[in-house]
This record gives C-alpha cells, sequence and structure tokens, in this order.
C-alpha cells in the first residue's frame, strides 16, 4: 500500500513537471547580435510579479546603457504607469548628459516561481541604427555652463535676511513667493522680504509644482533646494480594430484601449501592431496635466487568395471580378466579405462567401461536378386526325427555378439570370406528319414554339422579383420595336429598337402590337448596378439543343433515330452594360430574326405505311 501511495506521488510530480513550462533558450543563453539588432536580458527577482518585472526591466536598460554609453550617461526611461498595471513611474535623474532609448524593444518576456520568489526574465533588442544616431547626438550636445545666479535686492539689506533657491535637475523654474513672482531659478533675494513665515512656490513646465513654506531669519541666509519631479500628461489610446498592441518609445504598454501616462513636454514614439493590420508609428506630445485621447484608424493587411480547382482550368472571379484560372495563387484582396466563384464548361457553377481577415493567408478549392445530360422533354403520339395528318400531343416542359443564396450580391442575382436555361420552363414541342410526298416518302414536322402564359408566370414574374432586391430604379414601359416577316416558318416576328440608358436590364413582358407604321410591346425596366463587365464575363447568352425522333417497330425495337440541332437565345447585351431578355428560337443554319417559333422536317422513307410498320415514336429534347 505504501509503494502504491509513493508510485502516486512519483507520478503526479511528473506531470506537474511535463506540464511546467519550459524556459526559452534566451534566458540561459545570450542571444547574439545581428546586422541589424543588439540584444540585452534583464533579471528581476521579488515576491510580486509586478516589481520582479519592474526590476528585469531596470536591469536590462542598465546593461544597455553601459555597454553602449558608458556609466556616466543618465537613462533616460519611465516604466509607464497604465490603470490595470500598478505599476510606479519612475525616473532615474542625474546631473549629466540624458541617453535616449529610441527603437529599445522588448521582444519576449519569461517567470518563473520558486519558494516563494518569482523571478522574472525579459529580452529587448536595440537597433544599431538607433544606437549610432543616439551617440551622435550625444556628442553635439554643447556643453552647457550652469545658469547664473539671479539676484533680486542689495548686499547693503543683507541684515534683513536672505533667500537663496536653487532645483535639480534643471534650473528655470518660476518663483512665486505669497504669490508674487520674483524670477526664475537659480536666485537670491536679499532683503526682499519681510521677516517671518512665507510661502514658496516653484512652477516648470515639465516638472510637477513644488510648495513649500520658508521663514526668514534677520541676518541669516535660507537655502532651499528642491529636486523637481517630472511631470505627466493622461492619454487614452483607441484603434479600429481594437486589440493593438501599444509600445511607447519601445516598450509595450499593453493592447487597446489603453490608458497611460506621458512626460509632459516630450516628443513620444507610438507604435501600433496589430496581426491584421499594417504597423504604424506615430508620434505624440502632450502639455503637463494635460488628459488627451487618440483614436487610430489602423491599415488592415490586403489576404492572400489562392484558388484551386478539381480539374483545374477554371475561370476564377472575386467579388464578379475575373482574376484568371485555376490555379491561381496568392492573389491580394481586401480584408473582410468576399464573394469567390468558378465556372468551366461541362460543370457546375459555384460560388462561396469567404470571411477573410487581415494578413490570412486563404486556400480554398473547389471539386466541380460535372453537369449531367438531362432528358428534358418525352411524349408518345396521339391519335390521327381525319385531315390527312398525323399530329402528336404538345408538352410543357418541367419549370427550372433560379435560385439566389442569402448574401446574394447585385452580381450573383445577375449572373443567376444570364446562365438559367429559362426558356425551357415555357418551350413547346409538337410533332405532325404530312401525307405522302412520293410512294415511300413521308415528311415529319416538329414545331418548337413558345407558350405566352408560361412565359410570364415561369420567368417574367420570377425574374421581376429577383431584380426589384437589387433596383436602384424600376418601371414598366412600351418600347417601339421592328417587325419581320420570316418566310420560312411564315411567321412576323419583332425585336426593341435600341434601349436607352445603361445599367439598365430590360425584360420583354407581353405580346407585340402590330401596327401600321409603329410596332411596339411592354417591357419592365430595370436598373441595376453592378462591378461585373458581363462582356468580359463571356457568359454564354445561348443554349444548345436537339431534338432527338426515334422509331420503333411492332416489336418495340428501334428501327430509326435522328437529332436535328436547335440552339435559343437567352439574353442580349447591349452597349452601356445594358442587357435584354428576349428569348429568340433559331437553328444552326441561321439566326429566326427575333423567332419564338420554330419549324423543323425530317423526310423518312417508308417500305409499307407508317401505320402498319411504327409500333411507337417518341421526341425527346436533350441539352447538347
Amino acid at each position: 500500500m505504501r509503494s502504491f501511495v509513493f508510485f502516486i506521488l512519483f507520478a503526479l510530480c511528473a506531470v506537474n513537471a511535463a506540464l511546467a513550462k519550459s524556459a526559452p533558450e534566451w534566458v540561459s543563453s545570450f542571444p547574439k547580435e545581428t546586422s541589424e539588432y543588439k540584444f540585452y536580458v534583464g533579471r528581476g527577482s521579488a515576491k510580486d510579479e509586478t516589481d520582479a518585472f519592474d526590476a528585469a526591466t531596470r536591469n536590462a536598460y542598465e546593461q544597455a546603457l553601459k555597454m553602449n554609453f558608458g556609466v556616466a550617461m543618465q537613462m533616460n526611461a519611465e516604466t509607464y504607469q497604465t490603470e490595470t498595471e500598478a505599476r510606479l513611474t519612475e525616473r532615474f535623474v542625474e546631473e549629466s548628459a540624458l541617453v535616449r532609448f529610441n527603437d529599445f524593444e522588448q521582444i519576449d518576456q519569461f517567470s518563473e516561481e520558486k519558494d516563494g520568489k518569482i523571478t522574472v526574465w525579459v529580452l529587448y533588442r536595440f537597433s544599431k541604427d538607433a544606437i549610432k544616431a543616439e551617440k551622435k547626438r550625444l556628442a553635439e550636445i554643447p556643453k552647457q555652463a550652469k545658469k547664473e545666479l539671479s539676484v533680486v535686492g542689495s548686499s547693503r539689506d543683507s541684515a534683513k535676511g536672505t533667500l537663496e533657491i536653487e532645483t535639480k535637475p534643471v534650473d528655470g523654474a518660476d518663483v512665486y513667493i505669497d504669490g508674487e513672482r520674483f524670477g526664475q531659478t537659480p536666485l537670491r533675494l536679499i532683503g526682499a522680504l519681510k521677516t517671518g513665515r512665507h510661502d514658496l512656490r516653484l512652477e516648470h513646465p515639465l516638472y510637477d509644482a513644488v510648495e513649500e513654506t520658508v521663514i526668514i531669519v534677520p541676518g541669516k541666509t535660507v537655502k532651499v533646494s528642491k529636486t523637481l519631479k517630472r511631470a505627466f500628461a493622461d492619454i487614452d489610446i483607441n484603434t479600429r480594430p481594437e486589440q493593438a498592441e501599444v509600445r511607447l518609445n519601445g516598450r509595450r504598454i499593453g493592447l487597446t484601449p489603453v490608458k497611460t501616462k506621458i512626460p509632459a513636454g516630450e516628443k513620444i514614439k507610438l507604435s501600433l501592431r496589430h496581426p491584421e493590420t499594417e504597423e504604424t508609428v506615430h508620434y505624440l506630445s502632450a502639455d503637463k496635466n494635460d488628459s488627451k485621447s487618440f483614436l487610430f484608424d489602423l491599415i488592415i493587411k490586403p489576404a492572400s487568395l489562392s484558388i484551386y480547382s478539381f480539374p483545374d482550368g477554371a475561370t476564377a472571379y472575386v467579388d464578379g471580378e475575373k482574376i484568371g484560372t485555376t490555379p491561381v495563387r496568392d492573389f491580394q484582396v481586401d480584408a473582410g466579405l468576399v464573394s469567390v466563384a468558378v465556372e468551366k464548361d461541362g460543370f457546375e457553377y459555384e460560388r462561396r462567401s469567404l470571411n477573410l481577415k487581415g494578413g490570412e493567408k486563404k486556400n480554398e478549392t473547389f471539386s466541380l461536378i460535372p453537369v449531367k445530360q438531362n432528358e428534358l422533354v418525352s411524349f408518345k403520339p396521339a391519335a390521327p386526325k381525319t385531315d390527312g395528318h398525323r399530329d402528336f400531343e404538345e408538352i410543357l416542359p418541367r419549370a427550372k427555378a433560379v435560385r439566389l443564396r442569402r448574401n446574394a450580391s447585385a452580381d450573383d442575382a445577375v449572373a443567376a439570370l444570364l446562365r438559367w436555361n429559362y426558356p425551357l420552363s415555357f418551350l413547346r414541342v409538337s410533332l405532325s406528319r404530312t401525307n405522302k410526298i412520293n410512294e415511300k416518302t413521308y415528311r415529319y414536322y416538329i414545331r418548337l414554339s413558345f407558350d405566352e402564359k408560361a412565359y410570364k408566370r415561369n420567368f417574367v414574374t420570377r425574374a421581376s422579383e429577383i431584380l426589384s432586391q437589387f433596383a436602384e430604379e424600376q418601371e414598366e414601359d412600351t418600347l417601339s420595336e421592328t417587325c419581320k416577316y420570316n418566310a420560312k416558318i411564315k411567321n412576323i416576328s419583332c425585336t426593341p429598337d435600341k434601349a436607352a440608358g445603361h445599367d439598365n436590364i430590360f425584360i420583354k413582358a407581353g405580346k407585340t402590337d402590330i401596327g401600321f407604321m409603329f410596332d411596339t410591346a411592354p417591357y419592365k425596366i430595370f436598373k441595376v448596378f453592378t462591378r461585373s463587365d458581363w462582356k468580359e464575363r463571356r457568359i454564354a447568352n445561348a443554349s444548345s439543343y436537339k431534338v432527338r425522333l426515334r422509331f420503333f417497330d411492332k416489336n418495340g425495337q428501334e428501327a430509326y433515330m435522328e437529332d436535328i440541332p436547335f440552339r435559343i437565345r437567352r439574353f442580349t447585351l447591349e452597349k452601356n452594360r445594358n442587357i435584354l431578355f428576349l428569348p429568340v428560337l433559331y437553328t444552326e443554319a441561321g439566326d429566326g430574326n427575333g423567332s419564338q417559333e420554330l419549324l423543323l422536317a425530317t423526310d423518312l422513307d417508308f417500305e409499307t405505311p407508317p401505320e402498319e410498320t411504327v409500333g411507337k415514336i417518341t421526341v425527346k429534347i436533350l441539352t447538347d
């Protein structure tokens, strides 16, 4: 049992040792200097971590002071106080030249508790360029003679009493006695004051005021020597975004928002660092007892976006703008919400929304899904008519809906409409057959046409709902059209005249009113501003199809099959970024001149009449 307890205690000690934070290498091995920096490790121990940290910081400053400027120099360094850190503001005051620790930065720290004491190590780096510049500045400081003593009064009045006043570390403090100004330190007043008690006040723009009561004694000289304490100003530092690291003259203060103090009258270097922004440097100064608030808008770093697809070779878009062909590597983009899309012929279009942080490196991969060859229409022949023609039932294909994501932009909406194979929701197909052309030949006609009611219901209404969400302006108007007679299909087809304005989307909303001089038709017009250059996007404005006509004999075996191609133009891109939605049927041989009806024909030879040999005829429309 005793050995079991010992084993548990040993295991717990082993776990604690494993969990203990290991000291970084620089704690035991002093870092070597580089071409740019010298490094200093400060160490301090105390019962309180704050005191240990301050001692370690002082030790690092003293090392840098001695190694670069010698022991006679004064260390002009402050430990800045914040409201969240109970650190005392300290200043080392000497009567020698001041060393400025510009670009002396803390880059790491480590603490360890042992035997009731906390030991803190801090790692600083000192820019060699800054050291060189400070040495040059110190060498150019002229030796300043001590300010001569100012004398008020005459030695003949010394019997009334004399007061001598001096200040350290600087002269030039204003001397007020009983509220009256007498001059600046160093100052000697001979017989200028009455015997007795007087209120003395010393004022300096860079130091706190000093007040003291002095007693003038006849025939005696009273000497007053005061060490002035440096005055500070309160500052409040805020940034957008928050949580930026604040450094004052290289010393880390905390993360914004932060309140701290700076010495009055000095120019202080403020460095702001944030993982998502560029580092910025500002110089601050404030008068004694000032209280200032600063707000800095940090510059967000661009994000780096790489886009891959399987297979590659897909066109990549960011916020609707074409940026290249996959793979796209390290494309610089503004941080924030970004729309990324890829498209490739034969594959489904895919779009995603990404929320990128400043400086982030993002890899986005798309596995493209092949577009299947959909069987769109299929029907059986109807009963024969008595006039010698044999017609087959009309079938209206199932409507194909267009869908948008919740956070879709105007560019997404327009792109979806341009890609939408909307004519399939109102395309009608019919099949008929003539009498014999000769003893063996029969002619079959396939008629393709648009159903007006279905067009309004399935396209105009849905497209209008989508565009209304993004339109700056919208209206319904009657536009003039140019109508032509198509002799081939014996049909009049109309197209609108050149649309005016810019960034307008026109949707034909009804039939053309054919007049003697002018032809007109109702249109819905939406002004939608987008970022994309739609001509540059090269979205196909027409879809290719084929009508597959198949004959089966009485035994169900296929006897004949033929594919007849045709196309439907879904939209037209006009000048001034205008888009016209007006579906047009045409064949590969030529445009249908705005036709909404198309007649296809094929001649077939039969040894015996079709009624005797054909068991079934099917017509299918396939995407090409």
